[in-house]
């Protein structure tokens, strides 16, 4: 397991990442990294990337070639190429419709909803994430799925945020606020009620989850 290789953890301290517990608190990689999505901060998150990759590379250099090396070394290379990755990017202005909100925590005994989700044109298929926080920013929760089946972006953000309320209903949470960075989604939550067509339908059904 990734968390428990020394090569791992002294690369990752190395560049200040906290890998969190040992295997034995995740059932697989995809629950460990997606712990590590909720507590890490953006630019952490993105060396942590650079640096799973850095690592398989190394990882494959010692299996095929008998080459080791050093875990230290490693990490800082990640950190340059990512610093000259960042700073090749064009500048653009931030587009306020995707740009996310500053994150704020809720009232006491309050749990906050966070969610997120991707689309892809070519295929016709996206991807959903949910984080669950407390009111002391701990992280309480959370998932991610596949929409095999997705017609735009704007309905891949709805399902997120039903996804997000059916699985509180499971936990029996009753005190939650539900943010999202789609402001198209949160105005058709405020919204009059819009037809029966099926993204109307969606949100309505998020509506009564919300009640």
């Amino acid at each position: 397991m990734f968390t428990e290789c020394p090569f791992a953890r002294a690369g990752c301290s190395s560049a200040n990442i906290e890998l969190g517990p040992l295997r034995f608190s995740f059932s697989c990689f995809l629950e460990w990294f997606s712990c590590r999505v909720a507590v890490l901060k953006h630019g952490q998150f993105d060396l942590l990337l650079v640096l799973v990759h850095s690592i398989w590379r190394a990882r494959n250099s010692l299996l095929r070639d008998d080459k080791q090396e050093n875990p230290i070394v490693v990490s800082r290379l990640a950190g340059l190429f990512l610093s000259d990755f960042v700073s090749a990017q064009p500048q653009t202005a931030p587009c306020p419709l995707l740009s996310p909100s500053r994150w704020s925590s809720p009232p006491p005994k309050w749990i906050m909803i966070n969610v997120d989700a991707s689309f892809c044109s070519y295929s016709k298929s996206g991807g959903i994430g949910v984080v669950f926080h407390d009111e002391a920013g701990t992280y309480v929760g959370g998932f991610i799925c596949k929409i095999p089946h997705a017609i735009d972006p704007y309905t891949v953000e709805i399902l997120a945020a039903r996804a997000s309320l059916h699985q509180v209903a499971q936990w029996h949470w009753r005190l939650v606020i539900l943010e999202s960075d789609a402001l198209q989604v949160v105005q058709a939550l405020h919204g009059p009620h819009c037809g029966v067509s099926t993204t109307s339908l969606l949100i309505e059904d998020v509506r009564v989850l919300l009640q």
